[in-house]
């Protein structure tokens, strides 16, 4: 068993979902989790001294998640287990795990139908009063090439925000490893 787990968080270091740069990883126990979103911060002023301060209240909303999860299973033949090499079975657990991290990584990135949990492309759009400083780029349905990157980076600059370099550095799984 230890050997399955090594193995997971090795392709777990190649996704995106698991980038310890890009999220943050909460563990519940929980059958829901609800996240708070921050809609509007709470306002101040500049007040004469000795009057009296008038207190504000931030506007927050609330996102509910039930955590589902991505599995796999696959069937090995009786010589695979046990007349070959101890490889032949690694080699069919590692493409199980690989399988299992575009998966996540594809609900992470996108909106896929329940049970899978909802991605960034699930996202409102920014003229919704759901998110606080949220924007979104056009791709025009396809990516031809990199401008919606470079526009997304731009957007995320002039908002003030810090990008974690080589987050998007990884292949996809249907791109070359080597």
């Amino acid at each position: 068993m230890a050997q399955e787990h090594m193995l997971f968080l090795r392709l777990a270091a190649e996704s995106i979902a698991f980038n310890e740069n890009l999220v943050t990883v909460i563990h519940t126990g929980s059958h829901t989790f609800n996240v708070p979103i921050l809609k509007e911060d709470a306002g101040a002023a500049w007040v004469a001294e000795g009057d009296e301060i008038s207190p504000d209240d931030p506007v927050l909303a609330e996102l509910v998640i039930t955590p589902s999860k991505a599995a796999g299973l696959t069937i090995i033949s009786r010589e695979i287990a046990n007349d070959s090499a101890p490889e032949a079975q690694e080699l069919v657990g590692q493409g199980l795990a690989r399988s299992i991290v575009a998966q996540v990584d594809t609900a992470f990135l996108g909106n896929l139908a329940t049970p899978a949990q909802s991605g960034l492309g699930a996202l409102p759009s920014a003229d919704t009063d759901t998110w606080k400083n949220h924007a979104t780029v056009d791709t025009a349905g396809a990516i031809t090439n990199l401008d919606p990157f470079a526009e997304a980076v731009a957007t995320c600059e002039t908002a003030g925000a810090t990008l974690p370099v080589g987050s998007c550095t990884r292949a996809t799984p249907w791109q070359s490893r080597s």
